[in-house]
């Protein structure tokens, strides 16, 4: 018998096989779109890194367009819009718009009766965008999420987003969360930021911080955070490579910029210090902690003209505005900037415009120590000592160890009051503190020194001559009280 040939299926007849059109089998279908979409904005969520919660933000998206009836989508896009909304606040970003359709998504849920299941989310949404809108609300904040908690006590996140709402010691949310979801890159990475709190926690900071490390390799926050957990240390060997690490992995990130920018300017590395601080302003020109960062490492370089622009230029920010300002840190940043200026006056011997930007400094903190002290010293050399006098009391009274130069200071006024004995007080202690600084300084660069962190060590070398220069002057002046005091 001769057969036929055939593609696919044979069916045999008297004399030959017919060929049959027949379809082949359709492959199986894989899961619907939107789910592949929901799960690939869960695992990008989870990495808890600006970009993670981009990526997720764009995959819930594309869920809730493909399924608008499923509240999951559209309740974990405004998720990932809150979370990114914060990563986008710490970087000094516009994060407004991610916020405002946030709630609107969230006020759309809370209407839908179909999306009660989803409510401790909405909650917890509601609570931690209302602190990021406006943290002067703190505690309706608080009292939102928890009633989030209260809804579902065992969702680590609820946890995780009440502990950034309150004080970071309180350790207790973060503790909660670790129980719940130990796995979760966000719960470890809170858990190491709390530790740094924590009196001989810096080991086991590190261990959290190389977890999530482990779970999320382009945490860079958690590079951070491993930087500052060498704090007792200082500089560790391992600070230069992590945040350069930092800037590789998020060259936008204006904190891994500026902290790698001052950590060449505590070793005076000054060119490398002042790419990285410009680098940052050019991403953000209203980034004014590296307009600060700038202006000092500038003036530590005596290079005054390009320090006053930065100073000009942060003050011309108008960072305080609206007055009291919702952050202090920001009131802080103006007035050390006018501060600054009136150092950079002073180094010129315009005493004038010195105590202007000084007078504008205290204006803003009235017990700002360092523009104190230095209106001290204009008054005193302006000839008016009976003026500085309160000054340096006010400093020493709140400062008892910090400032040896406001007991030298005090000690000259008192020694032209022919106040003997009390002047050699004063300057026994501002003797007393200097030494204490040098050895303090001598000691840092012996153990640099022995880590091999050479360019720390000459720093802090050159600085401890800078004070035996001080130290020698006050010693001197002391002679000269104890001479007539005889």
């Amino acid at each position: 018998m001769r057969f036929c040939r055939s593609v696919v299926i044979f069916v045999l007849t008297a004399g030959c096989a017919h060929r049959v059109a027949v379809q082949p089998p359709s492959a199986p279908s894989g899961p619907p779109e939107d789910e592949v979409q929901y799960q690939k904005g869960l695992e990008s969520f989870r990495l808890a890194t600006p970009e993670g919660y981009e990526q997720a933000g764009v995959a819930f998206r594309k869920a809730a367009q493909v399924n608008g009836s499923n509240c999951a989508y559209s309740v974990h896009l405004a998720e990932a819009l809150v979370f990114l909304g914060y990563e986008q606040r710490l970087n000094s970003e516009d994060f407004a718009p991610r916020l405002s359709e946030a709630v609107e998504i969230l006020d759309q849920s809370g209407a839908n009766p179909a999306c009660s299941a989803f409510e401790a989310i909405v909650d917890r949404l509601r609570g931690f965008s209302l602190y990021l809108r406006e943290p002067l609300r703190r505690n309706d904040a608080v009292a939102v999420v928890n009633k989030a908690i209260d809804l579902d006590p065992n969702d680590a996140l609820n946890w995780i987003v009440l502990s950034k709402l309150v004080s970071r010691d309180a350790r207790n949310p973060i503790e909660r969360a670790v129980n719940l979801r130990p796995d979760l890159p966000i719960v470890q990475y809170e858990l190491g930021t709390s530790l740094l709190y924590v009196n001989g926690g810096f080991t086991k900071a590190r261990q959290a911080f190389d977890r999530v490390l482990e779970l999320s390799p382009r945490h860079f926050e958690s590079l951070i955070g491993k930087v500052y957990s060498f704090s007792e240390d200082e500089y560790s060997e391992e600070t230069e490579p992590l945040l350069q690490r930092v800037v590789e992995t998020a060259p936008a990130f204006l904190t891994g910029r500026r902290l790698l920018g001052e950590y060449y300017a505590g070793i005076e590395e000054t060119e490398k210090a002042v790419e990285e601080f410009r680098a940052a302003i050019g991403y953000n020109p209203k980034y004014y902690p590296a307009f600060l960062a700038l202006g000092r490492t500038l003036m530590g370089a005596e290079r005054l003209d390009e320090a006053e622009q930065a100073f000009v230029s942060l003050v011309q920010l108008d960072v305080i505005t609206p007055h009291p300002p919702q952050n202090a840190v920001d009131y802080a940043a103006d007035c050390q900037a006018h501060y600054f200026l009136g150092n950079i006056w002073l180094a010129r011997g315009d005493l004038a415009r010195t105590k202007t930007e000084y007078q504008r400094a205290l204006g803003d903190i009235p017990n700002y120590a360092d523009a104190v002290y230095g209106m001290g010293l204009v008054l005193l050399r302006e000839g008016n000592p009976d003026a500085a006098l309160p000054r340096f009391d006010q400093v020493i009274k709140e400062n008892p160890e910090a400032y040896a130069g406001a007991y030298a200071s005090r000690a000259t006024i008192l020694f032209n009051k022919r106040q003997y004995h009390d002047a050699l007080g004063d300057y026994d202690l501002a003797i007393s503190i200097f030494r204490k600084q040098i050895t303090d300084l001598e000691a840092k660069a012996a153990t640099d020194l022995k880590k091999g962190r050479q360019r720390k060590a000459d720093s802090e070398l050159r600085r401890k001559a800078s004070m035996e220069t001080d130290l020698q002057r006050t010693i001197e002046s002391r002679m000269i009280v104890a001479g007539l005091a005889n």
